[in-house]
């Protein structure tokens, strides 16, 4: 054992011989000296050598010369031997405790008083010592004749974090590693901390930011950076993330040239593919997918923004898609003939060529009769009232049908199955989706189609002429007020705008809907031709063209991204 006085502050420390030449911290200041290596040969000598026999000389000149006073305030490195001294002059000597027992002797007057009355190891510390002085002995027991740290090593065992003066150091024995208080395993909420000294990385707790703690390994200032922003940690810990600091002190305690305690290190940025599979899961688990809402709903109320903040919306919105204008139709076929597999699909057909079944008869009667002049008052009569009932059933069953297979096909559903509750307040609002941009959109068809009638054109080339503008313009009608939820609101920004920015949507979709609407117009113009003999073929060409055209519409919904629910169900 070594007793050796701090040059800082003039504590007492007793060292381990083996500490000699390393840098070590003071127990009272905790600064770090330097241990004289010569110091830890003298041990070793006096310990393992016989004494020598022969007598030797003097020290001193003669017994009532005095030792020259040695100034400890130095350190030993700096000592410097006085030339102008005489041969034999006595150097600076540090005294060394061979019994580990002995009671020392004070250096000089002005040291504080020790923080014990005894040496003895049995004997228990009377009260505890002063906030900044360490205790006699540590909390398993050890007494205090106890290296500060394992044989061997170099990390100080006792150290006190200075983000609070005055707190009392914590003394950790071997079969308990060395924990300093703010530091802990890595996790989410520690703040990492590097020593400039011996670069180790250090897990600092976040109400330690912007302090400053010691470091396990060289006993230096370790300044600990701001936090950063707090983020929600998943709950439970995560593989990879349980640990970043491990240590092996009872295994490495003693081995020489080595630190007492081994720090492994696993830079945090390092997680094995199991790791990321378990935070994925965790950030799936804990992460609630955001509520959207689907075609045909009524869009939540939104907060009111600036007008600088929505023109500036409505500039990026209407900025183009740089993508190929290339027609993937054959896609397109595919998705919409699925929904040929589904029985919903097909129960709407089948009321759609309800109504269709009663209407051709009647449209080929009123074109061919009414014309006539000699058609009398009495058969206007009954053509006036039997209009209405006979287009009744046809605009009613294709207004809850041509509804639910948009929605749904817009809303990923895998079959045709949202139909209305059998009420007024149910089939009223499916039926109004429908026939308000029905009405929008064949209106310029009607008219076109009186004009053409009143200059001659016969009534098959009139038809078919309205038919066309109205597929047309029902696209884009129909998509803006399923896209509110609204049947008033016929004309939305965003659907108009995005024959811009999403042309090839909308290219590949007229080809679509243009390509059923002339085989439901080629058999329109069969039943106005041939009569009642066609009216029933012609009827179920009609329906399931245009249950087809619907399908088409909703998939073309679905293409347009405006953030819309994409998850097929």
């Amino acid at each position: 054992m070594i007793e050796i006085a701090c040059p800082h502050c003039g504590g007492i420390n007793r060292l381990d011989s083996k500490t000699a030449g390393n840098r070590v911290p003071c127990g009272v200041c905790h600064k770090e000296f330097k241990v004289p290596a010569s110091l830890g040969l003298l041990s070793g000598a006096s310990a393992t050598e016989a004494p020598d026999p022969s007598p030797s000389p003097a020290p001193y000149a003669s017994p009532e010369a005095a030792a020259p006073e040695v100034d400890l305030s130095v350190e030993p490195d700096l000592w410097e031997p006085d030339l102008d001294s005489e041969p034999n002059a006595a150097t600076p000597s540090t005294r060394i405790d061979e019994t580990a027992s002995a009671k020392p002797e004070a250096l000089t007057s002005d040291l504080e008083p020790l923080p014990f009355d005894s040496w003895d190891e049995n004997q228990e510390p009377e009260s505890r010592p002063a906030p900044g002085k360490p205790l006699a002995s540590d909390e398993t027991g050890a007494s205090s004749d106890e290296p500060l740290w394992p044989e061997g090593g170099a990390g100080p065992r006792a150290y006190q974090d200075r983000a609070g003066e005055g707190a009392e150091p914590v003394y950790d024995s071997v079969e308990n590693p060395l924990k300093l208080e703010g530091l802990s395993d890595a996790s989410t909420d520690d703040i990492r901390a590097k020593c400039k000294v011996c670069d180790s990385t250090l897990w600092v707790k976040r109400h330690k930011a912007g302090t400053t703690v010691l470091c396990p390994d060289c006993g230096s200032e370790v300044a600990v950076p701001a936090a950063p922003p707090e983020t929600k940690r998943p709950a439970g810990p995560v593989a990879g993330q349980i640990s970043s600091r491990v240590f092996e002190g009872v295994e490495s305690a003693g081995a020489e040239g080595t630190s007492g305690w081994r720090e492994k290190k696993e830079l945090p940025g390092e997680k094995s593919e199991r790791a990321k599979k378990f935070e994925q899961i965790e950030g799936q688990k804990l992460v609630p997918k955001t509520q959207q809402r689907k075609w045909g709903q009524a869009p939540p109320p939104e907060p009111e923004v600036s007008a600088k903040e929505e023109s500036k919306a409505d500039n990026e919105s209407t900025e183009p898609i740089d993508e190929p204008l290339h027609f993937d139709v054959d896609d397109w076929i595919k998705e919409a003939f699925k929904v040929m597999g589904s029985s919903g699909f097909w129960f709407g057909i089948s009321m759609v060529f309800i109504g269709y079944v009663i209407y051709l008869p009647y449209l080929w009667w009123s074109l061919a009769f009414l014309p006539d002049a000699e058609a009398g008052m009495v058969v206007r009569g009954i053509a006036f009232v039997l209009t209405p009932l006979a287009w009744l059933p046809t605009i009613v069953s294709k207004s809850v049908v041509g509804s639910t297979i948009t929605v749904d096909t817009a809303n990923r559903c895998r079959r045709i199955e949202s139909w209305p509750d059998l009420s007024p307040t149910g089939i009223l609002p499916a039926v109004l989706l429908y026939m308000i941009p029905y009405l929008v959109s064949i209106f310029p068809g009607v008219l076109l189609m009186q004009f053409t009638m009143g200059i001659g054109i016969p009534a098959f080339l009139a038809i078919p002429v309205a038919m066309l503008i109205q597929a047309v313009m029902f696209s884009p009608v129909f998509l803006s007020v399923l896209r509110n939820g609204s049947p008033w609101q016929v004309f939305d920004a965003q659907i108009f705008g995005s024959f811009t920015t999403q042309t090839k949507v909308w290219l590949t979709g007229y080809a679509m809907v243009l390509a059923l609407a002339f085989v439901e117009i080629l058999a329109v113009v069969g039943a106005l031709l041939f009569g009642l003999c066609f009216a029933i073929p012609a009827a179920i060409v009609v329906s399931i063209s245009w249950g087809l055209q619907m399908r088409v519409i909703g998939i073309q919904g679905r293409r347009l991204d405006f953030g819309f629910d994409q998850t097929e169900k």
